[in-house]
């Protein structure tokens, strides 16, 4: 997946590839609990799903600037809203669990 070597179009190339690559790690578990935290509740999974892609494009664009300097992946997280990204993966699960939870217990029903 990655280019071998220590040129600055190799590391550039692998600041991209970095930043596609963690859209697919997280995505599929932001959508999942995001659907089964909407359950429950639809406003704070909303909120959180909306942080996790204002920080997802504010990251992606910080790995994209990072390769046009050189591929300098350090500097991925320039952009202040970049760190919310992981602020809204981290509301989507626990929302998600906390749904799934309820459901469990008998607490809420679905439908």
């Amino acid at each position: 997946l990655y280019a071998q070597g220590t040129s600055k179009h190799v590391r550039a190339f692998n600041c991209i590839q970095r930043s596609h690559q963690q859209i697919f790690e997280t995505y599929t578990t932001v959508v999942l609990s995001g659907v089964m935290g909407a359950i429950s509740f639809p406003i704070c999974t909303a909120l959180s799903t909306f942080m996790y892609a204002v920080g997802r494009y504010q990251l992606s664009t910080g790995y994209a600037e990072a390769a046009e300097e050189g591929g300098d992946a350090s500097k991925r997280y320039k952009y202040p809203l970049a760190k919310f990204m992981w602020y809204g993966f981290l509301c989507n699960v626990l929302l998600g669990m906390g749904s799934c939870g309820l459901i469990i217990g008998g607490k809420k029903t679905v439908g």
